[in-house]
């Protein structure tokens, strides 16, 4: 539910079982070795801490989770925030502080910055215990929902161990992380291959939920359900980032989606709604 490309993991698990009986995913590597985009920042501390005081004045102005937003909270959040607040921005839903209302992510980043000097691996640290445990899980419950069995040579003892011990210059090199797995290719894939950036994987749900009438429907209705009424958002709020994504918005893209996918999560494993578009759309908040 958390992340968007689930859709996307399900139909290939399910494209798949058809075919073969176990899957072999490189689920992980980007969370050991350093494969996120994210992780170019904490490389330059000094220049985004520098950045974050220029850009300070514009903050409203920037685009929530962008490299630049991340910039400007560098001046003023505490270094825990901070790593914790990279993955995603901790104020969009709220102003309380990352202790009060998640704090097992604050222990984990607070531990991760006493015992890593360096911010590169307190990033990583704080990786290896939130998202990449949400990931595999993510990642099992989506590859049995399909019957099929999905094998992780990463998460070998050996590479986890690699991965708790390495240094910077173990994980990166230029403006790439994951040198590890670039260099155990190298000569067996093109140079192109090995140079390319990190690239996400989701469909264009901007697109379905804009013009495909059955989902456009349904997310227009989802400020209304119970669950997003009763959560710290209100109907208000989701509303205002819903309308302002179907109005061409997609800065609120990542936002609308995440609000729909609870809601739909919602409608079918707890409400037992098998066909929630069109049919099956979520009730007001007053039923």
């Amino acid at each position: 539910m958390a992340f968007n490309a689930s859709p996307e993991l399900l139909a290939v698990s399910r494209y798949a079982r058809e075919r073969v009986r176990v899957l072999l995913t490189g689920e992980s590597a980007d969370e050991l070795f350093g494969g996120y985009g994210r992780f170019r920042q904490y490389r330059h501390l000094r220049l985004m801490s520098v950045a974050g005081y220029a850009l300070r004045p514009v903050k409203g102005r920037l685009r929530s989770g962008s490299r630049l937003d991340r910039a400007a909270k560098t001046s003023r959040l505490s270094r825990p925030e901070w790593i914790a607040s990279t993955y995603g921005d901790l104020e969009r839903f709220g102003r309380a502080p990352l202790s009060e209302w998640a704090p097992y992510r604050f222990e984990i980043a607070s531990r991760a910055v006493r015992d890593h000097s360096d911010p590169v691996l307190q990033a990583l640290a704080y990786e290896r215990q939130t998202h990449l445990p949400a990931v595999l899980d993510n990642t099992d419950r989506l590859t049995m929902g399909a019957a099929i069995e999905a094998r992780l040579p990463f998460t070998a003892p050996a590479l986890l161990e690699f991965a708790g011990l390495a240094r910077r210059a173990d994980l990166f090199e230029g403006a790439n992380g994951k040198k590890p797995v670039r260099d155990a290719m190298a000569g067996r894939l093109p140079q192109k291959i090995l140079s390319r950036p990190k690239r996400g994987w989701t469909s264009p749900y901007r697109d379905y939920l804009r013009q495909l009438p059955e989902l456009r429907s349904w997310l227009v209705l989802v400020p209304q359900h119970p669950i997003v009424a009763g959560s710290r958002h209100g109907p208000t709020n989701a509303q205002a980032i819903i309308d302002g994504f179907l109005a061409g918005n997609d800065a609120l893209a990542s936002d609308a989606w995440t609000i729909g996918r609870i809601v739909l999560w919602h409608q079918v494993c707890i409400e037992g709604v098998r066909h929630p578009f069109g049919r099956g759309a979520p009730r007001p908040a007053s039923a």
